[in-house]
């Protein structure tokens, strides 16, 4: 079989394409991959902040049990 020039420019053509819209796909799933890390990254603080909040509000606690009981 004989590939003419027109034959090889339109297989260089779609090949063009195929790879364009590749890396498209790429692109994309690493942008949706970076959003997904930032709504970890905002949700992993959300845990700590209310972790810290509570072990201030049970310090405070034991620091009133403690006076209540002197």
């Amino acid at each position: 079989m004989k590939l003419f020039p027109c034959d090889m420019a339109l297989f260089v053509r779609f090949s063009g394409h195929a790879l364009a819209n590749t890396a498209n796909q790429v692109e994309s799933s690493q942008q949706k991959a970076q959003d997904i890390q930032r709504q970890i990254d905002d949700d992993a603080e959300k845990v700590l902040k209310r972790k810290r909040k509570r072990a201030e509000a049970e310090q405070e606690l034991r620091a009133a049990e403690h006076a209540a009981s002197q």
